[in-house]
């Protein structure tokens, strides 16, 4: 018969291939079964009873959660501190390197002017040169402008008899 020299070719063939090619696929595993792994290495009753085990896997991707953001947060904190020494050495504080990076319109972000701060201290002094000319001229234009509004006030006030 035709078909089964066919049929033998196809078997042989069938086993040579992975099991996934075939169709046959492995049952999916359950949400229970999910879990239990996930609880698996944790102490008492909570590795392998249903709802123990629930609770501290729904309490641990919590905390996995939270670490995840105090992580990012903990990191730009440094970066201000290491920016923060960075720009006192130059007499400068941080809030007044932020203004003047943001007048002189330079944008490099925190993490960027740590790593000058820390390892290209002359790059460093150049960009906070930079943010220490757009502060004072941001103040000799403030200063201008105080003048011109001083004398545009007298010249608008109205001659007292």
């Amino acid at each position: 018969m035709f078909f089964s020299g066919f049929a033998s070719r196809l078997v042989a063939h069938a086993r040579a291939l992975p099991s996934i090619m075939l169709g046959q696929t492995r049952a999916m595993t359950t949400r229970k079964e999910t879990i239990l792994k996930m609880a698996k290495g944790y102490r008492g009753r909570s590795k392998n009873c249903w709802r123990l085990a629930r609770q501290r896997v729904e309490k641990a991707l919590q905390y996995s959660y939270i670490s995840r953001k105090l992580k990012k947060r903990d990191a730009r904190k440094g970066w201000i501190m290491q920016i923060n020494a960075g720009a006192r050495e130059y007499n400068m504080r941080y809030s007044q390197l932020i203004n003047g990076l943001n007048l002189a319109k330079i944008g490099l972000n925190r993490k960027v002017l740590s790593q000058l701060a820390i390892q290209e201290p002359y790059s460093f002094r150049a960009v906070l040169t930079e943010a220490k000319e757009a502060l004072d001229h941001k103040a000799a234009a403030a200063v201008a402008n105080a003048a011109l509004g001083q004398t545009a006030a007298k010249a608008a006030r109205p001659m007292a008899k």
